[in-house]
């Protein structure tokens, strides 16, 4: 192979991690991994849209609205193909105490009430 090809292709690994996993992926690792505690990001591509929920296993969790037992929103947008990616964040590796603060900080950042799936700020 040659450099610029391996250069490429490292470099689409790098921008797909940054942007996150698939639905697809994340019901995979629902099966493969057992999940940790901590927060959950879901964007919608197609629609500049997020959703961040949180959870004891974030793997269940985070696929329950791509199985549609979850926001039917995001199950909607997802059945009729648009394209999302998933990001999660360890609560222990996050710096916060609780689950509350960790999403109510996301759902804040990312803005997720006014132009998100998110009903409210967080559980407080």
């Amino acid at each position: 192979m040659s450099g610029i090809y391996v250069f490429i292709c490292e470099l689409i690994t790098k921008l797909r991690a940054k942007r996150g996993i698939s639905p697809r992926r994340a019901i995979e690792l629902r099966k493969e991994k057992k999940g940790y505690t901590g927060i959950y990001i879901i964007y919608n591509a197609t629609k500049n849209m997020y959703y961040v929920g949180q959870g004891q296993n974030v793997y269940q969790r985070c696929s329950n609205h791509f199985l549609g037992k979850g926001n039917a929103d995001i199950y909607a947008d997802y059945k009729y193909g648009d394209k999302f990616y998933i990001r999660f964040v360890s609560l222990v590796e996050s710096g916060y105490d609780n689950l509350d603060d960790l999403e109510s900080y996301y759902i804040n950042t990312y803005d997720a009430v006014k132009k998100g799936y998110n009903k409210k700020k967080g559980n407080r």
